[in-house]
Protein backbone atom coordinates (compact mmCIF):
# COMPACT_ATOMS: atom_id res chain seq x y z
CA UNK A 1 0.00 0.00 0.00
CA UNK A 2 2.85 2.41 0.79
CA UNK A 3 4.35 1.80 -2.67
CA UNK A 4 0.96 2.25 -4.31
CA UNK A 5 0.58 5.60 -2.54
CA UNK A 6 4.24 6.48 -3.19
CA UNK A 7 5.09 6.83 0.51
CA UNK A 8 8.70 5.78 -0.03
CA UNK A 9 10.20 6.16 3.49
CA UNK A 10 7.34 4.20 5.04
CA UNK A 11 7.60 1.53 2.33
CA UNK A 12 11.33 1.15 2.86
CA UNK A 13 11.01 0.89 6.65
CA UNK A 14 8.26 -1.72 6.33
CA UNK A 15 10.23 -3.82 3.83
CA UNK A 16 13.49 -3.64 5.78
CA UNK A 17 11.69 -4.74 8.93
CA UNK A 18 10.00 -7.60 7.10
CA UNK A 19 13.30 -8.84 5.66
CA UNK A 20 15.08 -8.61 9.01
CA UNK A 21 12.38 -10.51 10.87
CA UNK A 22 11.59 -13.11 8.18
CA UNK A 23 14.64 -13.46 5.88
CA UNK A 24 13.66 -16.96 4.76
CA UNK A 25 9.96 -16.32 4.23
CA UNK A 26 8.40 -17.41 0.90
CA UNK A 27 7.72 -13.78 0.03
CA UNK A 28 11.25 -12.57 0.84
CA UNK A 29 12.23 -12.38 -2.83
CA UNK A 30 9.23 -10.21 -3.66
CA UNK A 31 9.97 -8.04 -0.62
CA UNK A 32 13.53 -7.54 -1.85
CA UNK A 33 12.25 -6.65 -5.32
CA UNK A 34 9.89 -4.09 -3.82
CA UNK A 35 12.78 -2.70 -1.81
CA UNK A 36 14.72 -2.34 -5.07
CA UNK A 37 11.82 -0.32 -6.49
CA UNK A 38 11.97 2.04 -3.53
CA UNK A 39 15.76 2.38 -3.80
CA UNK A 40 15.53 3.16 -7.52
CA UNK A 41 12.77 5.74 -7.14
CA UNK A 42 14.76 7.42 -4.37
CA UNK A 43 17.92 7.41 -6.53
CA UNK A 44 20.03 4.95 -4.51
CA UNK A 45 21.30 3.11 -7.54
CA UNK A 46 24.33 1.21 -6.18
CA UNK A 47 22.28 -0.32 -3.35
CA UNK A 48 19.54 -1.33 -5.79
CA UNK A 49 22.01 -2.85 -8.24
CA UNK A 50 23.67 -4.90 -5.49
CA UNK A 51 20.35 -6.54 -4.63
CA UNK A 52 19.57 -7.18 -8.31
CA UNK A 53 22.98 -8.78 -8.87
CA UNK A 54 22.34 -11.05 -5.89
CA UNK A 55 18.91 -12.08 -7.21
CA UNK A 56 19.80 -12.51 -10.89
CA UNK A 57 19.51 -16.12 -12.03
CA UNK A 58 18.52 -17.48 -8.62
CA UNK A 59 14.78 -16.80 -8.68
CA UNK A 60 11.69 -18.02 -10.52
CA UNK A 61 10.93 -16.98 -14.10
CA UNK A 62 8.31 -14.49 -12.91
CA UNK A 63 10.65 -12.99 -10.35
CA UNK A 64 13.48 -12.90 -12.89
CA UNK A 65 11.20 -10.79 -15.10
CA UNK A 66 10.81 -8.41 -12.18
CA UNK A 67 14.58 -8.27 -11.78
CA UNK A 68 14.85 -7.26 -15.45
CA UNK A 69 12.05 -4.71 -15.05
CA UNK A 70 14.04 -3.14 -12.23
CA UNK A 71 17.14 -3.11 -14.44
CA UNK A 72 15.13 -1.13 -17.00
CA UNK A 73 14.54 1.60 -14.43
CA UNK A 74 18.18 1.42 -13.35
CA UNK A 75 19.29 1.92 -16.98
CA UNK A 76 16.87 4.84 -17.43
CA UNK A 77 18.22 6.58 -14.37
CA UNK A 78 21.77 6.13 -15.64
CA UNK A 79 20.85 7.56 -19.03
CA UNK A 80 21.45 4.23 -20.78
CA UNK A 81 18.36 4.44 -22.99
CA UNK A 82 19.39 1.89 -25.63
CA UNK A 83 19.93 -0.71 -22.91
CA UNK A 84 16.69 0.26 -21.17
CA UNK A 85 14.68 -0.15 -24.40
CA UNK A 86 16.35 -3.49 -25.17
CA UNK A 87 15.64 -4.83 -21.68
CA UNK A 88 12.05 -3.58 -21.73
CA UNK A 89 11.31 -5.14 -25.11
CA UNK A 90 12.60 -8.44 -23.77
CA UNK A 91 10.02 -8.55 -20.98
CA UNK A 92 7.12 -6.52 -22.41
CA UNK A 93 5.21 -9.61 -23.53
CA UNK A 94 5.08 -10.77 -19.91
CA UNK A 95 3.90 -7.46 -18.48
CA UNK A 96 0.73 -7.35 -16.35
CA UNK A 97 -2.51 -7.03 -18.27
CA UNK A 98 -4.07 -4.90 -15.53
CA UNK A 99 -2.96 -1.73 -13.74
CA UNK A 100 0.27 -2.24 -11.82
CA UNK A 101 2.13 0.36 -9.73
CA UNK A 102 5.70 -0.81 -10.27
CA UNK A 103 5.34 -1.53 -13.99
CA UNK A 104 3.72 1.87 -14.45
CA UNK A 105 6.63 3.60 -12.70
CA UNK A 106 9.13 1.76 -14.92
CA UNK A 107 7.36 2.15 -18.25
CA UNK A 108 6.39 5.76 -17.52
CA UNK A 109 9.97 6.68 -16.62
CA UNK A 110 11.22 5.03 -19.80
CA UNK A 111 8.68 6.79 -22.01
CA UNK A 112 9.45 10.16 -20.37
CA UNK A 113 13.20 9.71 -20.86
CA UNK A 114 12.68 8.74 -24.50
CA UNK A 115 10.56 11.84 -25.11
CA UNK A 116 13.15 14.05 -23.44
CA UNK A 117 15.81 12.52 -25.69
CA UNK A 118 13.69 13.22 -28.78
CA UNK A 119 13.02 9.53 -29.36
CA UNK A 120 9.29 9.99 -29.77
CA UNK A 121 8.75 6.97 -32.02
CA UNK A 122 10.22 4.67 -29.37
CA UNK A 123 8.14 6.42 -26.70
CA UNK A 124 4.92 5.95 -28.66
CA UNK A 125 5.62 2.23 -28.93
CA UNK A 126 5.55 2.03 -25.12
CA UNK A 127 2.94 4.64 -24.18
CA UNK A 128 -0.18 2.49 -24.80
CA UNK A 129 1.23 0.06 -22.23
CA UNK A 130 1.95 2.95 -19.85
CA UNK A 131 -1.67 4.07 -20.13
CA UNK A 132 -2.95 0.53 -19.58
CA UNK A 133 -0.90 0.05 -16.41
CA UNK A 134 -1.84 3.38 -14.80
CA UNK A 135 -3.65 3.03 -11.47
CA UNK A 136 -4.75 6.58 -10.75
CA UNK A 137 -6.38 9.39 -12.70
CA UNK A 138 -3.20 11.47 -12.39
CA UNK A 139 -1.19 8.64 -13.97
CA UNK A 140 -3.73 8.15 -16.77
CA UNK A 141 -3.75 11.87 -17.53
CA UNK A 142 0.05 12.07 -17.50
CA UNK A 143 0.30 9.12 -19.89
CA UNK A 144 -2.36 10.50 -22.25
CA UNK A 145 -0.83 13.99 -22.43
CA UNK A 146 2.65 12.55 -22.99
CA UNK A 147 1.19 10.53 -25.85
CA UNK A 148 -0.26 13.69 -27.39
CA UNK A 149 3.03 15.56 -27.06
CA UNK A 150 4.93 12.71 -28.75
CA UNK A 151 2.38 12.66 -31.57
CA UNK A 152 2.73 16.43 -31.98
CA UNK A 153 6.53 16.15 -32.07
CA UNK A 154 6.19 13.63 -34.91
CA UNK A 155 3.66 15.88 -36.70
CA UNK A 156 0.94 13.26 -36.34
CA UNK A 157 -1.60 15.96 -35.77
CA UNK A 158 -4.83 13.97 -36.36
CA UNK A 159 -3.73 11.40 -33.76
CA UNK A 160 -2.70 14.17 -31.36
CA UNK A 161 -6.11 15.80 -31.79
CA UNK A 162 -7.75 12.46 -31.02
CA UNK A 163 -5.68 12.14 -27.83
CA UNK A 164 -6.52 15.66 -26.66
CA UNK A 165 -10.20 15.17 -27.56
CA UNK A 166 -10.15 12.07 -25.37
CA UNK A 167 -8.68 14.11 -22.52
CA UNK A 168 -11.39 16.77 -23.01
CA UNK A 169 -14.10 14.11 -22.95
CA UNK A 170 -12.82 11.97 -20.07
CA UNK A 171 -11.28 14.59 -17.76
CA UNK A 172 -13.24 17.84 -18.17
CA UNK A 173 -12.57 19.09 -14.63
CA UNK A 174 -8.82 18.60 -14.56
CA UNK A 175 -6.55 21.62 -13.88
CA UNK A 176 -4.81 20.91 -17.21
CA UNK A 177 -8.05 21.60 -19.11
CA UNK A 178 -7.32 25.21 -20.10
CA UNK A 179 -3.87 24.64 -21.64
CA UNK A 180 -5.15 21.46 -23.29
CA UNK A 181 -8.08 23.33 -24.87
CA UNK A 182 -5.72 26.05 -26.13
CA UNK A 183 -3.39 23.42 -27.59
CA UNK A 184 -6.31 21.57 -29.13
CA UNK A 185 -7.59 24.78 -30.72
CA UNK A 186 -4.15 25.48 -32.19
CA UNK A 187 -3.95 22.00 -33.68
CA UNK A 188 -7.42 22.24 -35.15
CA UNK A 189 -6.54 25.58 -36.73
CA UNK A 190 -3.38 24.03 -38.22
CA UNK A 191 -5.45 21.23 -39.72
CA UNK A 192 -8.02 23.62 -41.21
CA UNK A 193 -10.74 22.96 -38.65
CA UNK A 194 -11.19 26.66 -37.95
CA UNK A 195 -14.81 26.54 -36.81
CA UNK A 196 -14.13 23.86 -34.22
CA UNK A 197 -10.98 25.69 -33.14
CA UNK A 198 -12.97 28.88 -32.48
CA UNK A 199 -15.45 26.90 -30.40
CA UNK A 200 -12.66 25.46 -28.25
CA UNK A 201 -10.98 28.84 -27.77
CA UNK A 202 -14.37 30.18 -26.66
CA UNK A 203 -14.53 27.47 -23.98
CA UNK A 204 -11.24 28.59 -22.39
Amino acid sequence: LDILQQRWPEAEAHLQRLLQEFPGAPQAVRARLRLVSVLLVTQRLPQAEAILDDLQGSVSEADDREVTRSRVLLAVQRGELDRAVELYRGIAAGRPREPDAEWWITSSALSAALCEAGRHEDALAILPQVCAMALTEDQRVESLLRTAEAQIALQRLPQAIDSLERFKRDYPRRPESVPVLIRLGELLRQTNNAATAVAYFADV
